[in-house]
């Protein structure tokens, strides 16, 4: 019996002794294998004049105590930058040493690029001012949209109305007065002008209108024209709260009348032509873009909905 017992327990040290390179776990001693650490803990003990066969817990015990001590741990995850991917990303410490990353940016913003595909990462400083300037564009072109409609519109009014120039003019700008309050509306002129002096405004609207501020329509009158001096106005300072008598009357001003219809027709083309390209100016610089284009068709879309039985062709 005790022969068999020293074959069985000799194949059992055997097997742990031919433990393969594959199964290896790093570290110092990455390269050796458990069974060879092993073996060499119970020759150890044989040396020691010791039974090796009666060591065999004691070592493996060693092997494993050895093994944890020279395993290296593994190291935690940190948040890092890395400016080649322009993004944030977990890495262990040595990799933020080995591949250069910075600490984590603070204040960023990520967004989806639909022009790219693609996220992208912007600080949030970058982002609010964008917005900021989404939104004056967003005016700009919103105010030139609606001065491009009524004006447009008045000149055809002008041009079908058979009374004189000073009548034609009053005449058209009547007939959009429901467009020129919506639009006037639209852009915040009820929190963004009231009117403070009404000398300096009369006189303006005088001087704009033709009519006299006794003139029985002068009232009615008066607010059309203050009403289409603020869309202009506003297109002209977007990032102006709130618009005084002296930004309406600088408008009014250019709608002063003609000498003859055709003058006043020039006079009107004028103002559109130099508030598109104000329009257009402002809106490239604050957004890379063009301004889209108030074309014939969306004038007539707003006709329809505005006007849908035509009462005012």
């Amino acid at each position: 019996m005790a022969l068999e017992d020293l074959k069985r327990r000799y194949g059992e040290l055997q097997n742990l002794l031919n433990t393969p390179l594959s199964q290896t776990q790093g570290g110092l001693l990455g390269n050796i294998p458990q069974g060879t650490i092993l073996g060499a803990s119970l020759i150890g003990q044989g040396i020691q004049g010791r039974d090796p066969f009666s060591a065999f817990i004691p070592a493996f015990a060693q092997t494993a105590q050895l093994q944890k001590y020279l395993t290296p741990k593994k190291e935690a995850l940190k948040s890092a930058y890395d400016p080649q991917k322009g993004e944030n990303v977990f890495a262990t410490e040595s990799e933020i040493i080995a591949k250069g990353l910075k600490p984590v940016q603070t204040g960023n913003v990520t967004r989806f690029n639909p022009e790219t595909g693609s996220f992208e990462i912007i600080p949030a400083g970058m982002v609010k001012q964008q917005e900021e300037n989404f939104n004056q564009a967003s005016i700009i072109q919103g105010a030139n949209d609606q001065f491009n409609f009524v004006g447009n519109r008045i000149k055809e009014l002008v041009q079908q109305t058979p009374t004189g120039t000073v009548g034609a003019l009053v005449s058209a700008i009547e007939g959009v007065g429901d467009q020129l309050s919506q639009a006037a509306q639209q852009l915040g002129i009820r929190t963004g002008y009231q009117v403070q002096d009404d000398s300096l405004i009369n006189s303006a609207i005088e001087k704009a209108s033709g009519l006299k501020e006794d003139a029985e329509n002068f009232a009615r009158v008066k607010s059309q024209y203050i009403n289409l001096a603020y869309i202009m106005a506003r297109q002209k300072e977007p990032t102006n709260p709130r618009l005084s008598d002296a930004d309406i009357a600088r408008q009014l001003d250019r709608l002063s009348v003609g000498q003859s219809r055709q003058k006043q027709l020039a006079a009107l083309d004028e103002v559109l032509m130099t508030e598109n390209k104000e329009a257009q100016r402002k809106y490239e610089s604050l957004t890379g873009q063009k301004i889209p284009t108030f074309t014939e068709e969306d004038k007539k879309k707003k006709d329809q909905v505005r006007d849908p039985l035509g009462l005012l062709k």
